[in-house]
């Protein structure tokens, strides 16, 4: 953990991390188990373990200012995932139907990965929802950039602002 988040302040700096984080996993598992079915459209189960992986990643680590642009590539990637989802049910569709043998893993795969993309379909579009809110709550409470430590073993503490910054002197008009 960072220097600012403590494991019982978990939950309250960042209320939407959590459930960020389960979708992501879940999504992980769903995209894992339902490539026994979809195996024909391996590009969809690729991207989408890649794409769960990086918003689990993102999750989990501390929240500093280099780590959100992997919440917003998941943000991103779940949106471009919904619709490659969508094409890869259908051309999934598509491909086994066309193949010479058709028996009953033909009929299997049918059924089975056409229900396994309806599946990634919700389970995509809660992780659109969940990591839109997450990426949203990041963005109006910004977290730090992260601190640098000297060479040194003192402990000493080097921020990205100097010391010596004063912030602009402006008439500041109260009510």
């Amino acid at each position: 953990m960072a220097d600012l988040e403590r494991n019982d302040q978990f939950g309250f700096l960042y209320e939407n991390r959590d459930p960020c984080n389960a979708i992501a996993l879940l999504q992980l598992g769903v995209t894992l188990v339902s490539f026994f079915f979809t195996y024909t459209v391996w590009w969809s189960g690729l991207f989408g373990v890649i794409v769960a992986a990086m918003g689990y990643y993102g999750s989990v680590q501390p929240v500093i200012q280099s780590k959100v642009s992997f919440i917003q590539f998941y943000y991103f990637g779940n949106c471009f995932m919904l619709l490659l989802q969508a094409i890869s049910a259908v051309v999934l569709f598509i491909l086994v139907s066309e193949w010479k043998n058709f028996d009953s893993w033909a009929w299997g795969v049918i059924i089975f990965g056409t229900l396994s993309f309806g599946v990634q379909l919700f389970v995509t579009y809660v992780a659109i929802q969940r990591s839109h809110a997450y990426r949203a709550e990041l963005m109006r409470n910004p977290p730090p950039a992260e601190n640098v430590y000297g060479g040194n073993s003192s402990g000493t503490v080097y921020t990205a602002m100097g010391a010596g910054y004063k912030a602009p002197t402006a008439q500041i008009k109260t009510i």
